[in-house]
């Protein structure tokens, strides 16, 4: 079906979409799953098996929603939904909402997103959840889903609703201005039995110690944002250790996730030959040998490391593996 559509209609036919019961405020504390839980890796690539931990089989359906056409004009079209978790730790997950229309993509835009009320499973209360579109928890919900879809596929977080937990089972009901309807029902969370590495971000970024050992440590710095030959997060050690002789050593290097693998492997260097408050200049850097890093939670990181041959006596040799715990995390970036 289509009908022609003026100025004042497709206002109307806009706000139809976010009708339902008002958001609920909360506080900024007051998420369902820790802010380093969902990633974009998470969120673009939630069914690569490198990314991981989808937690319960998805559950989804199908809602007629209209869409807007060409020269004011809408028609009504098939929209898919589906309702899944992503699973964060021992008693977090995400929920995500995942809309895609199901009609041929020759239409400027997609079409309207439902109305979307969740309650507890079993219960009839409903409220409004706050829903984004970020891969990274807001401050506060924003409504970006109840406009006209950009794309036809989109998918949408569900944050927080008031009185619901979103980790207990739970019902999202989708209500369209068409008037039709789509119930989807979720179980409560019950986390995998085993967890992949953290995803490589800022979160993990902080310094990390052996306490059995003090006096040896490391500081991990991840570049979040920036991009190296691709879709890559850079990752920046500093490892302050001690050569043979006793005397500090500090190794450093940088290197990337490549391909979500959730680990950086990195070349080490050290400088030598520099006096204090540069009273001299430091030789160029040596290469050391390799360090590979990954973050099993976010609070331990384990440190695999193999060495180049070295012909001074006073650089340490060899491979092995440790694990290290955190000392200290970034302001701002607490994972949790």
């Amino acid at each position: 079906m289509k009908i022609a559509l003026h100025g004042v209609w497709m206002l109307v036919l806009a706000l139809a979409g976010s009708t339902g019961l008002p958001a609920q405020a909360r506080s900024p504390d007051a998420l369902p799953y820790p802010p380093s839980c969902i990633t974009p890796e998470h969120y673009y690539q939630t069914r690569n098996i490198q990314t991981g931990n989808v937690a319960s089989d998805e559950t989804h359906g199908y809602i007629q929603v209209p869409r807007m056409g060409a020269a004011g004009y809408y028609e009504d079209i098939r929209m898919y939904v589906s309702l899944r978790r992503i699973a964060c730790d021992a008693t977090h997950s995400v929920v995500q909402l995942e809309t895609r229309d199901d009609h041929a993509y020759t239409i400027t835009y997609g079409g309207l997103l439902p109305a979307i009320e969740v309650g507890k499973t079993g219960s009839d209360v409903f409220v409004r959840p706050e829903v984004t579109k970020s891969p990274t928890p807001t401050i506060a919900g924003d409504d970006v889903g109840y406009v006209f879809h950009e794309m036809p596929s989109n998918r949408y977080l569900l944050e927080w609703a008031e009185g619901v937990d979103l980790n207990g089972p739970i019902t999202v009901r989708l209500s369209s201005p068409l008037g039709t309807t789509a119930t989807l029902r979720l179980p409560g969370y019950v986390p995998p039995a085993t967890f992949p590495n953290l995803p490589i971000t800022s979160y993990v970024g902080g310094h990390y110690y052996d306490p059995a050992h003090p006096g040896e440590g490391i500081v991990i710095e991840s570049l979040e944002g920036t991009i190296l030959d691709g879709d890559v997060t850079p990752l920046r050690f500093e490892w302050f250790t001690y050569d043979n002789d006793g005397l500090p050593l500090f190794l450093v290097g940088a290197g990337s996730d490549y391909g979500h693998l959730r680990k950086v492997s990195a070349k080490a260097y050290y400088t030598s030959g520099g006096q204090f408050a540069g009273k001299r200049s430091a030789d160029a850097p040596t290469y050391w040998g390799v360090v590979e890093l990954s973050f099993p939670d976010c609070n331990t990181l384990r440190i695999r490391y193999r060495s180049n041959p070295s012909s001074d006596p006073r650089i340490p040799q060899g491979e092995g593996e440790l694990v290290w715990k955190r000392l200290g995390k970034p302001s701002g970036r607490a994972c949790d």
